[in-house]
């Protein structure tokens, strides 16, 4: 039974349409996405910065520094302005900035309200194998603002190998599918926030992705390099 449809097999097509049609397909943005990234790069030098752009022309963008000890990840949507000029509007989805710790027995996680709830399991592993769980929301589902992880000592200090913990919640990486896990060292408290808005522009060119001024206040500017798809 036949369906209508015809396989480019069976089309008889000129070449020079076939390589456009490729074209389109690997290059274009709403036809397949693009992903772009690059590391050391922002004010610091350190940022590791990653933006996809999707085919129905949202976007997916990511800073992140230190084996997340900073990650940011931002939903918006691209708009074209000139044939190789955009501009992104985007939001903060998740935020883990470094915030100074204060104690010597105690761990400190702030949390805004508006990502408490999401962080109902958070569980934090200290570098010798102990390990806590706790939730960002109180049994009647408050949110809290505030987290007080008590530990001893000799999980967590100073000393090298006993410096940090990682702490791990349930929410996936939006551009890789991994689980989210962020490296905390003595003297930091974790700080998840959300809400905050971008808007910039970039220009895109020759496989290339970078910031015109002024570029995003949480990044500073960047270059990257467009991500060839695997064949």
């Amino acid at each position: 039974m036949s369906t209508g449809f015809k396989t480019l097999g069976t089309m008889k097509l000129p070449l020079t349409i076939l390589l456009a049609l490729f074209s389109l397909v690997l290059f274009y943005p709403k036809a397949q996405g693009q992903t772009f990234s690059a590391s050391k790069q922002g004010r610091s030098e350190r940022l590791n910065v990653t933006l996809r752009i999707n085919p129905d022309s949202s976007v997916n963008f990511q800073l992140d520094q230190d084996e997340n000890g900073l990650y940011v990840e931002y939903l918006g949507r691209i708009t074209q302005k000139s044939d190789s000029t955009y501009r992104i509007q985007a939001i903060i989805t998740l935020g883990q900035f470094y915030c100074k710790g204060w104690g010597w027995d105690t761990i400190l996680i702030q949390l805004d309200p508006e990502i408490a709830q999401e962080l109902h399991k958070i569980t934090l592993t200290f570098a010798n194998g102990q390990f806590t769980r706790l939730s960002g929301s109180d049994r009647l589902g408050k949110s809290k603002r505030l987290l007080r992880i008590p530990y001893q000592k000799k999980w967590f200090n100073r000393r090298k190998g006993s410096d940090f913990y990682t702490l791990s919640i349930p929410r996936k990486n939006p551009i890789t599918g991994e689980p989210l896990v962020f490296k905390i060292y003595f003297g930091s408290a974790p700080t998840f926030t959300s809400g905050q808005k971008i808007d910039f522009e970039v220009q895109i060119q020759d496989h290339q992705l970078w910031t015109l001024h002024p570029p995003p206040l949480q990044s500073g500017p960047f270059k990257l390099q467009q991500n060839q798809p695997r064949l």
